[in-house]
């Protein structure tokens, strides 16, 4: 009995292989070749660690490290840092602290005659009630109320 396979390219698809990988492929690759043309091992097949670091231009060090790591499990290459999340949340300032932020903006303006700042409103305002979040909520919060 025979299956029907569905109709394909037969192409693999293609996948990248970064610049490091690259250059250790290549340096594998060279040692070969060099090995075929003299007919024989760079080194004794005995010497397992300092082949693999004359192929791949790793240190022993390295692959030595490398080799506990996959005893212990896979191997992982180090990831990026994600962006950092808001742990505060969103912004929820309810029409009372909108007054009280208002008026200690009038405040500076009028009784104090002074330009107020980030920091010397926050200060400001954290005294009066009780503001968790930072300067940027804060600017964030005075444009939405047209301050």
């Amino acid at each position: 009995m025979t299956t029907s396979l569905p109709a394909s390219s037969g192409r693999k698809k293609p996948f990248i292989i970064h610049k490091q990988a690259r250059e250790m492929a290549r340096n594998v690759l060279q040692m070969c070749v060099e090995e075929k043309k003299e007919n024989k091992f760079a080194f004794p097949v005995n010497n397992a660690l300092d082949r693999a670091a004359r192929y791949t231009g790793l240190t022993k060090r390295t692959l030595s490290r490398i080799q506990t790591e996959a005893k212990n499990g896979p191997l992982h290459s180090p990831s990026k840092k994600g962006k950092s999340c808001n742990k505060m949340g969103n912004l929820n300032v309810d029409d009372f602290d909108r007054s009280v932020i208002h008026r200690c903006i009038e405040e500076f303006y009028l009784t104090k005659n002074i330009v107020p700042t980030c920091p010397k409103l926050l200060a400001a305002i954290r005294e009066k009630i009780n503001f968790p979040w930072g300067d940027y909520k804060f600017t964030k919060t005075s444009k939405e109320n047209g301050l």
